[in-house]
């Protein structure tokens, strides 16, 4: 059998994790603002993830005639606080 690239040796698993520690003790004293930056995206894709269950929930108990007729029924003041 014929590779395009010879295989490459992997790493035994306790090195492989000592690098792993080394680098995120490393990323979290220089680079917070990116540490920063992932928490917040976490957990607006967590309060989405919330919202979306929320509109199913609803979905299911409402019917779905009468979940849409509910934000059909709204003003464009009134969706804009809904969401």
């Amino acid at each position: 059998m014929e590779f395009a690239r010879p295989p490459i040796r992997a790493k035994p698993l306790k090195e492989i994790f000592e690098t792993d520690l080394t680098d995120e003790q490393a990323a979290e004293e220089s680079d917070i603002g990116s540490r920063q930056l992932f928490e917040r995206i976490a957990l607006e894709e967590e309060k989405q993830m919330s919202w979306l269950e929320l509109q199913l929930d609803l979905l299911k108990r409402m019917g779905e005639p009468a979940y849409i007729g509910k934000y059909m029924s709204m003003g464009e003041s009134e969706s804009a606080v809904a969401t």
